[in-house]
């Protein structure tokens, strides 16, 4: 998820304002629906149950949290399997392919945990880079966090009174078949635009999010 200034927004959704008489609508925006239970692979979730963030006011709601699809996860999650596989199936052959090296036990023992220490940290890095990188969108506001490393965290955020208009696209086979493509959302004046990128089902975001907006306008929330 990125936020950026100035960027084309692409697509041909527009926020269209709805009727204060859809009942359909009123009751989405105020949550009167099962609400998601919150998993550690879970990537898009609508009303999330005992969700929290930072500063969030008494009165605000949560009414939906979006991370990366899942399996924008899956090449690095490839690459730890194969990383943990490789020592397994060559260690046998060592002794043959280099028997002049003699290497005791403890040492063998030792350099395999350093190996797998590493690997571990690669995972931890990846999985904390796609699970706190998310976006939030309340009754008030929306909420960009971006996690640039493991020391670095950008949060930007906006009103929804400053938004002017949504879309997004779904290029490609691969996100076509999974269902997921980048939102972006425009705002006024010279205030960043937020991208949320490859997140799933874009489309059932951004009607969430232009009745939520259609319905504030209209001073139901």
């Amino acid at each position: 998820m990125q936020a950026s200034r100035n960027k084309p927004i692409e697509g041909e959704f527009i926020i269209k304002h709805p009727q204060p008489e859809n009942k359909k609508l009123q009751q989405d925006t105020h949550g009167r629906h099962k609400k998601s239970s919150p998993h550690f692979y879970s990537s898009l979730l609508v009303y999330p149950k005992n969700v929290v963030f930072e500063h969030q006011d008494s009165d605000e709601e949560i009414i939906l949290l979006v991370r990366r699809h899942f399996a924008t996860n899956i090449p690095w999650i490839a690459a730890i399997i194969f990383l943990v596989i490789i020592p397994i199936i060559l260690a046998p052959f060592l002794t043959i392919i280099f028997p002049f090296i003699n290497i005791s036990i403890l040492t063998k023992t030792s350099i395999f945990i350093f190996y797998y220490l590493i690997i571990f940290g690669y995972f931890l890095i990846n999985f904390s880079s796609w699970y706190f990188h998310i976006g939030i969108l309340t009754n008030k506001r929306i909420i960009d966090i971006d996690i640039i490393n493991t020391l670095h965290r950008n949060v930007a955020q906006t009103k929804l009174d400053l938004i002017e208009d949504v879309s997004y696209t779904q290029i490609g086979g691969l996100r076509s078949i999974l269902g997921y493509g980048d939102v972006l959302i425009q705002t006024a004046g010279e205030l960043k635009n937020f991208e949320f990128d490859r997140v799933p089902d874009p489309g059932k975001i951004i009607n969430i999010l232009s009745n939520l907006i259609g319905n504030k306008q209209h001073g139901h929330i």
